[in-house]
């Protein structure tokens, strides 16, 4: 959800895997203020943030650096793109917990949120995007076939020694 500076729900949207404030346009560094729950976790300086479930924890939260979850564990991940410290790193936190984020002026224009990599809306000075879990849940279907560790194994070749290049 994203409210603007009066308090008032400005949009409000569903995502899978995750939500994610970054500038729009070129990719320059952002200064965002985060906080979960009533709790300050403090100044992001990066390119971005990435919010993400277990779901989307194999996608954009993992190419910033952030960490594969097991389907079934019960959390949301912040993950920094490109953090401009490296004191900032990503967090792992209860699915219970809301994630809320927002621009601190100078560094609040022209900054997008994007919903499942589709671009969502524009924020502007004020605005704050609050990102929890639904009230509902999703079920998602499971073929059979390849186990989760079986899939990353396979696509990211865990343990795979014949991509080893010579000079190793």
């Amino acid at each position: 959800m994203i409210r603007g500076a009066d308090g008032g729900e400005r949009s409000q949207t569903n995502a899978l895997n995750d939500v994610v404030v970054h500038k729009g346009g070129v990719a320059r560094v952002v200064r965002l203020r985060v906080m979960i729950g009533e709790e300050e976790v403090g100044p992001y300086s990066a390119d971005g943030i990435v919010v993400a479930t277990p779901t989307g924890s194999t996608a954009y939260s993992l190419s910033a650096g952030g960490p594969i979850v097991v389907p079934g564990v019960e959390a949301l991940i912040v993950t920094p793109i490109c953090a401009h410290t490296l004191a900032v790193r990503p967090l792992v936190i209860p699915a219970t917990s809301e994630v809320t984020i927002e621009p601190i002026a100078p560094w609040a224009d022209d900054l997008l949120v994007s919903f499942d990599g589709q671009v969502g809306t524009t924020l502007i000075t004020g605005d704050k995007v609050n990102v929890r879990r639904a009230d509902h849940r999703v079920h998602l279907v499971r073929l059979e076939g390849d186990s989760f560790f079986e899939l990353m194994r396979a696509k990211l070749h865990w343990g795979d020694l014949s991509h080893r290049t010579t000079a190793e």
